[in-house]
């Protein structure tokens, strides 16, 4: 490649290509940065007399070029001026890249003059313009440039800048913009102190954690819920207890997700006493009932199921006998026949429906398949058959 750029013999190349290795671990785009700053720099020069390009070895390594690329291109920032350097900072604590009109938000300035600021960088090979974006020619770079920000200011930076995007930004488009907004809040969290504050914050990474759930990212899922949870302060049950319940309940369903069912199981135990109606109840009986049959246990799934439906005012035996199957397979029997399907009675309280339900879908899996008895089997249609004359 030195040899193809320089238009020179392989053997003379050879050494100048060494170095460049050494420099720059044989990366091609490092490779192309660190020779056009030896041109920048007259380290490397076309010689017209002698009609080739000349370098002189020994200069460069007296040079001292440092073999961390982050170094290499801190360097080569550093000569761009003060004014686009602090839009290129801007850029680098919002990520790899930006809309014009983010930055200009951030930047505080019109969308002209950040056009005008970053030109500079552009044509220094340092970022790229995309239509209506700005980004980093190389995640590196973009490290490089937040090395630029003093590591003291940088919580501070990051709560001024999801401060700003948290404000202007639409409600509808909100979620949309979640994990940019969160993910700035995040890194200037500390400094938060109006508890107001915290536990908006703490809103939106139960916002964040629920959508990346939905998308299986648990992990990340996970990170976010559990800064959310350490975001309350203490009392914050009594005071927002749908916001805590939710994040509770979210958050040991990743700890399922992610393989960690035994912190799942203690923190499911723990919310059980905490869960207020039965809906909230409901919930977390049937991530309790999903947790254990997954370990095999489907003994204690039955059983907190059966558990949860007693606490909502439906008694049903754990190990029915056959009288009381055929018992209620007779009563379905009676009412279908007595009246049409549709004619059948309603439950009395949609909220006791909306919290049966889910339970009674919930014991499919291990009353059928928990290795009981054939009757302990079949309780399952007897269940569903109550449920449906309720």
């Amino acid at each position: 490649m030195i040899s193809e750029a320089l238009h020179c013999e392989g053997e003379r190349a050879a050494p100048l290509a060494q170095l460049v290795h050494e420099k720059t671990g044989g990366n091609p785009f490092f490779a192309n940065r660190f020779i056009a700053s030896l041109a920048e720099e007259a380290m490397l020069t076309f010689d017209h007399d002698a009609a080739r390009w000349s370098w002189d070895l020994a200069r460069i390594r007296a040079k001292g070029y440092t073999e961390n690329l982050v170094d290499l291109m801190v360097g080569k920032l550093t000569r761009l001026s003060a004014a686009t350097q602090k839009a290129v900072q801007h850029l680098a604590c919002l990520g790899n890249g930006a809309a014009v009109a983010t930055l200009s938000l951030v930047c505080g300035t019109t969308q002209m003059e950040i056009h005008s600021l970053l030109d500079e960088a552009v044509r220094a090979e340092l970022l790229e313009r995309r239509k209506d974006s700005y980004h980093f020619i190389h995640d590196r770079i973009q490290e490089a440039a937040y090395l630029l920000v003093p590591e003291i200011v940088r919580p501070e930076a990051h709560l001024r800048i999801g401060r700003l995007l948290a404000a202007n930004t639409a409600p509808e488009q909100r979620d949309e913009a979640i994990y940019e907004i969160v993910n700035q809040l995040n890194r200037g969290a500390p400094l938060i102190t109006s508890e107001q504050e915290r536990e908006q914050l703490a809103q939106l990474n139960l916002i964040a954690g629920k959508r990346a759930k939905a998308a299986t990212a648990y992990g990340s899922a996970l990170s976010y819920l559990t800064l959310g949870d350490t975001l309350l302060p203490a009392g914050s049950w009594e005071r927002c207890y749908s916001l805590v319940f939710s994040i509770e309940l979210n958050r040991a369903e990743c700890e399922f997700l992610t393989g960690d069912p035994a912190a799942a199981q203690v923190r499911l135990s723990a919310l059980s006493f905490r869960a207020a109606n039965l809906v909230d109840k409901a919930a977390v009986a049937c991530l309790l009932t999903a947790l254990y049959t997954t370990l095999d246990r489907a003994d204690l799934a039955v059983e907190i199921c059966l558990d949860y439906l007693r606490e909502a005012g439906v008694t049903w035996p754990l190990h029915p006998t056959d009288k009381e199957i055929q018992g209620e397979y007779a009563h379905l029997c009676a009412q279908l026949d007595s009246r049409p399907i549709e004619a059948r009675p309603k439950p009395t309280s949609k909220v006791s429906w909306r919290s049966w339900a889910p339970a009674i879908a919930r014991m499919r899996s291990p009353s059928a398949y928990g290795g009981g008895s054939s009757s302990s089997r079949e309780w399952l249609p007897a269940c569903q058959t109550q449920a449906l004359s309720a």
